[in-house]
Parts: C-alpha cells; structure tokens; sequence
C-alpha cells in the first residue's frame, strides 16, 4: 500500500473506533518491521480557569496508528510521547 492508502485507513479505523476526527500529524514507514506508522492529532477542548471562560483552549493528544503494509491490518493504537527539546 501506498502512504495515501496508510493514511485513509488509519483515519477510518480511529474514526470508526474512536468517534472523533484526527488530523494527520506524522507519517513514516518501518523497513525492518514493514509497517506504517501514522500519528494523528485530536483536539479536546480545555477548561481553563487561568484564561477565563471565554477563551476557547484546545489540548491536542496524539495517537500512533500502526498498520501492517502487507494485509493492512491494524496492529496498534498508541498514545505518542514526544521528547522535550533541550
């Protein structure tokens, strides 16, 4: 499969799963593994006492889709930790 075709599938399978439409983030092909790893964006709205009720604040969570390129089959839905920057 093509990255197209990874990506479409991951985003259908979160949607059917998860009820909530992601954004696609990241997108990388494991040689050794033969599986696409697809991270994908969804914002969750935040109540935020320091901003005040007005202000609209978002918190992005990111989850990593991985499918098998071989059958498509989706192998994993992980929560991304990114590394700080230093």
């Amino acid at each position: 499969m093509d990255a197209r075709k990874a990506v479409e599938a991951a985003k259908s399978y979160f949607v059917e799963t998860f009820n909530e439409t992601p954004t696609l983030e990241e997108i990388w092909f494991d040689d050794l593994e033969g599986v696409w790893c697809i991270t994908l964006g969804v914002a969750r709205p935040v109540k935020s006492s320091v901003l005040g009720p007005a202000v609209p604040v978002e918190n992005v969570k990111y989850k990593v889709v991985r499918l098998r390129d071989s059958d498509e089959k989706v192998l994993s839905v992980k929560i991304r930790e990114f590394e700080r920057a230093a």
